[in-house]
């Protein structure tokens, strides 16, 4: 053996060694995870206003919309309105003349109903209009024209 040559002896550490691994090991993991999905929720809800994780709901509607007659009385899948939905991250608000599609041919159902049991002004309250029951659409801005065509297709 020359000088500054080394040898290195493998040591073998014991069975208690190798299980007191382990369990740090596994314990550290659990800590690592709980900090990446602690991180996750707090920097998404702080980049967007709403956590991506742990939310049941989808995002604010601009609008109260009843998903559940759509979906589940009539039956319509949900790539009927949100067009990019199975390839892009989150569903878009779809725009009103897709409503209308459907919303036009049906018709607004107000012939034959009584004043009173109508729900426009409900409808109008629903989209925030109701202080423009009374106005021309000529005289509303170009949002608060699409809101009554959202208000429009609900009826």
């Amino acid at each position: 053996m020359l000088p500054g040559d080394f040898e290195f002896k493998r040591l073998k550490p014991s069975k208690k060694q190798m299980i007191l691994l382990s369990i740090v090991g596994f314990f550290g993991l659990l800590v690592f995870t709980g900090i990446v999905i602690v991180l996750t929720f707090v920097l998404t809800a702080w980049m967007n206003g709403q956590p991506i994780i742990f939310a049941n709901e989808g995002p604010e509607q601009p609008i109260v919309f009843p998903h559940k007659k759509h979906v589940e009385e009539l039956g319509m899948d949900c790539t009927f309105c949100h067009r990019g939905v199975d390839k892009e991250a989150a569903a878009h608000v779809p725009t009103t003349g897709l409503c209308m599609t459907c919303h036009s041919a049906v018709g607004d159902g107000l012939y034959g109903i009584t004043k009173e049991n109508r729900i426009t002004d409900l409808i109008l309250k629903m989209v925030s209009l109701e202080n423009k029951a009374n106005a021309y659409s000529r005289s509303l801005s170009g949002g608060m024209k699409r809101r009554l065509l959202i208000a429009k297709a609900m009826v």
